[in-house]
């Protein structure tokens, strides 16, 4: 910032172009006006910053279960928190104004085979496979937790996002390898009047074991879309031309498909 010594012609303050006079206990000052950055209007800056904003919505309800954080937190996820690791392996299955169903609320490699969730008015039923990716040692005692991402509200004047975590110690589950197994949480009739008011809800599902003097076992399952998915489709849609856009732009030139470089002079 430039001082004005000469002030002759009286004291002057506003802005002239690019240039800020200001006064400051009693002198006058010349400066560069800061610059205006412009908000993001291309469809694919808008797709990224929607998408930036899935991942720390999804990541933070992950990290706030004192079940799952702990997961993470000893995870070889890349990441020196437990958020930072849910973020950074959850990132890029999140799209525009919706998490992909590729999306995981525990670190664990081992995939529950999913078959049904379904919520009404009194209980949240879950219905699995244990027959092909559970570990053969999975005691009792369990811990099932669902997070249920519900979004595109029929009111336009609700919060366009929002998830639920459902969170239940088990001791009474007996799991039967080659059969489906049932979990059923009594929930209310207040998640289920939320639920309602919701056109596209997707849930995801984390079995914990705590078998004696050893670590957790966890396994995930992928996301089961409960409702909506012809809207589910539509969003990943328009999430798989923002990305194939952006590595188009991204690809060099000369570069084919297969990876020859090809240059002409």
């Amino acid at each position: 910032m430039a001082k004005v010594t000469d002030q002759h012609l009286g004291r002057v303050r506003g802005k002239v172009g690019d240039i800020v006079l200001k006064i400051r206990d009693g002198k006058s000052y010349v400066s560069k006006a800061p610059k205006k950055y412009k908000k993001a209007t291309k469809i694919a800056a808008l797709g990224n910053m929607d998408r930036f904003k899935m991942s720390v919505s999804f990541a933070k309800t992950v990290n706030a279960s004192d079940v799952l954080r702990p997961l993470w937190l000893k995870s070889d996820f890349k990441g020196k928190t437990a958020y930072s690791k849910i973020f950074s392996a959850n990132h890029a299955y999140s799209g525009i104004n919706h998490v992909g169903i590729f999306a995981q609320i525990s670190p664990s490699e081992i995939t529950m085979d999913l078959k049904a969730l379904h919520l009404d008015v009194s209980s949240l039923n879950i219905e699995f496979n244990a027959s092909i990716y559970f570990p053969e040692f999975f005691p009792l005692p369990y811990c099932a937790v669902t997070i249920l991402h519900l979004s595109h509200p029929k009111n336009k004047k609700s919060a366009f996002h929002k998830f639920i975590t459902v969170e239940e110690d088990i001791a009474d589950l007996n799991i039967n390898y080659g059969e489906i197994n049932q979990i059923n949480h009594s929930v209310g009739s207040n998640l289920f009047n939320i639920f309602k008011t919701y056109d596209l809800a997707v849930g995801y599902v984390a079995l914990i074991s705590y078998p004696a003097d050893k670590d957790p076992i966890d396994t995930h399952s992928h996301g089961f879309v409960l409702k909506g998915q012809d809207i589910q489709d539509k969003e990943q849609s328009l999430t798989n031309k923002m990305i194939d856009s952006r590595e188009i732009r991204k690809k060099p030139s000369g570069k084919s498909e297969s990876g020859v470089t090809i240059r002409i002079t």
